[in-house]
């Protein structure tokens, strides 16, 4: 498949303004940032998996899993830069940022699988259910607590515990394509660049 945008850029000829036409070819574009993020995503995954081993990289945890729109939106903004300066029309961004976050994804996802499925052994769900323990037993000890919401994470902690790896992947990839379908929204506004109308005259 090949989707194609146009950038009309203005310049001053003897006859009046001429038109240069740049195309794009959103694709293969949106696959060679998608791989870029999936990178960013993978590497977060493995920060995840040392913080379950030491808390201390819950310090870097956290902050590469917000740095991943970032990250993004520093993808796209350096495409446009480098191939459409004078033009990026909002579809456009929106496309490829929604397409990007789609093939990472898929990426990331499919490492994520395969380290569920052949290495990890359950390990990532034994960690979790002892945290769910740990915070259902905290919980337990403060008072105001609602008996609901002990009995709620009680719940999800069984759910969690009983996921395949192919479940757990599959509930993975919902969330980031649901973040990154919102995403996508708010880079396709900031990176998307309007032509410049005005022209000089001599």
């Amino acid at each position: 498949m090949h989707f194609k945008s146009s950038e009309m850029e203005e310049k001053e000829t003897e006859g009046g303004p001429a038109r240069e036409i740049i195309r794009i070819n959103i694709m293969q574009t949106s696959m060679n940032l998608g791989t870029k993020l999936g990178l960013c995503m993978i590497g977060t995954y493995i920060l995840f998996l040392a913080m379950l081993k030491a808390p201390l990289f819950a310090l870097l945890s956290g902050p590469a899993f917000l740095g991943i729109p970032v990250a993004a939106f520093f993808l796209i903004l350096t495409f446009r830069n480098r191939n459409c300066r004078q033009f990026f029309p909002f579809p456009v961004a929106w496309m490829i940022s929604i397409m990007t976050f789609l093939f990472a994804t898929v990426l990331s996802c499919m490492a994520a699988y395969l380290y569920l499925r052949f290495i990890d052994g359950g390990s990532v769900q034994a960690a979790m259910s002892s945290m769910f323990s740990q915070a259902i037993e905290t919980m337990g000890s403060v008072e105001g607590v609602q008996p609901e919401m002990i009995q709620a994470l009680e719940q999800y902690s069984q759910w969690f515990a009983g996921m395949t790896p192919l479940t757990l992947t599959r509930q993975l990839a919902e969330s980031q394509l649901l973040w990154g379908n919102i995403l996508s929204l708010v880079i396709g506004i900031a990176t998307a660049r309007r032509p410049k109308t005005g022209i000089k005259q001599q």
